[in-house]
């Protein structure tokens, strides 16, 4: 019986879990992309609901508000508007990187390694 010092049942039990462990973390990401063009924030004046998606809280300027006693528009915050951009944005950066076959940081492989 040969003892080496790599196993290749270990190896190759840990190359399966980090699979599947990059596949559920591109699905939760697709997940958090989906969800931002569905119901996102529903806010309440005067007994209406106004039901916001993500993409609207990004790019509308505020909501038209029209009551028997004040109207106006209410804006919506700055900080709101790239909290929710920033989540998408990021969100789809890590799916990126996550489908790139040569990462960012694994570098160039040694004379060792080839």
């Amino acid at each position: 019986m040969q003892t080496s010092l790599t196993d290749e049942r270990a190896e190759q039990k840990r190359a399966f879990a980090n699979r599947i462990k990059r596949i559920v973390a591109i699905v939760l990401g697709a997940v958090i992309l989906i969800s931002f063009f569905f119901p996102y924030i529903q806010f309440v004046f005067k007994n209406t609901v106004y039901s916001l998606t993500g993409l609207q809280l990004v790019t509308v300027r505020g909501m038209m508000v029209r009551g028997p006693q004040m109207s106006g528009l209410v804006t919506i915050p700055l900080l709101t508007r790239i909290a929710v951009a920033a989540g998408v944005v990021l969100a789809l950066a890590g799916i990126v990187l996550l489908l790139l076959k040569n990462r960012c940081g694994r570098g160039r492989p040694t004379s060792s390694q080839e």
